[in-house]
Order: C-alpha cells, then sequence, then structure tokens
C-alpha cells in the first residue's frame, strides 16, 4: 500500500512540475499574457510552491496588471499563511494600488515578525 501510495505521489508530483515547466516556457516567450502569471501564481500557490507563487503575483504587482483579483487573493493567504513573505508582498500590491497607509502597516507587522 505505502508503495502504491508513493508511485502515486511521485507520478502526481512529476505530472504537476510539467505543468509548471511548460507554463513558464510559455510565459518565457509571451511574458505580458497577465492572465497565465495569474493562473500560474494560482496553481503554485495551491500545490505549496509559496515562494515561486509569491515571485509570480509580484510579477502582476509590478505591471500594475489584475491588482484588484491579487490583492484580494494575497489578503485571503495572509489570513492563511501569515509569514513575512506573503505580508511584504501584499504591501507591495497595496503600495502599487495607492494603499500607502495599508502598505505601511503591512510592512511594519512584517518587520515586528523578522
Amino acid at each position: 500500500f505505502r508503495r502504491a501510495t508513493h508511485d502515486l505521489k511521485s507520478s502526481l508530483e512529476r505530472e504537476i512540475d510539467e505543468r509548471f515547466v511548460a507554463a513558464r516556457a510559455y510565459l518565457k516567450e509571451n511574458p505580458r499574457d497577465y492572465e497565465a502569471w495569474l493562473s500560474l501564481a494560482r496553481g503554485l500557490w495551491q500545490t505549496g510552491d509559496r515562494k515561486e507563487a509569491l515571485n509570480a503575483y509580484g510579477r502582476l504587482i509590478r505591471a500594475g496588471k489584475s491588482l484588484q483579483t491579487v490583492t484580494t487573493e494575497l489578503e485571503e493567504y495572509v489570513e492563511q499563511w501569515p509569514d513575512v513573505a506573503t505580508r511584504r508582498v501584499l504591501g507591495d500590491a497595496y503600495m502599487k494600488s495607492g494603499k500607502l497607509d495599508r502598505a505601511l502597516a503591512l510592512y511594519r507587522e512584517a518587520l515586528e515578525a523578522l
């Protein structure tokens, strides 16, 4: 049973990795496909690759794309996963959206958590 579970898990991990490899290759050729960046960010977050998900969300924030959606999702993530990196990226989204007071408050929280 353990062997079968391990094999299934390994197969699923390979399938997920291959999907993200394909998405990254697509985005390398189409870096301004912001819907694809959003899909990648969501998928990475759902599979637990929070660091790469935050990088993808950061790409959207820097471009000023889908800010309302990104902000809403990151607010939910901070409630679930209130680590420094997630708070920082949400702060960046607030800054880009012109919500400076909220951004500063979040950056302070992140600093206090260090």
